[in-house]
């Protein structure tokens, strides 16, 4: 997988790897599935508890997803 930069470019890998859709992101967060195609798109920014919801359902840290840690993994 290629490196990705922006938050939505790793949201959409994350969710990828998991072979999941937007609509299914979206009822596991909870968040609307619109949310998801903005975040993705980068025209929109999740909120502090989608960004945990986003983390624990792609089962990547939030550091990830933010950018701040090169890998996807969680914690143990």
């Amino acid at each position: 997988m290629a490196t990705t930069s922006t938050p939505g470019e790793r949201i959409r890998a994350a969710r990828e790897i998991k072979r999941l859709s937007t609509a299914q992101l979206a009822e596991r967060v909870p968040c609307s599935e619109r949310s998801v195609q903005g975040w993705e798109a980068g025209s929109a920014k999740p909120k502090y508890e989608q960004i945990v919801g986003l983390a624990r359902v792609l089962e990547v840290s939030a550091d990830y997803l933010l950018g701040i840690a090169p890998k996807k993994r969680r914690a143990s």
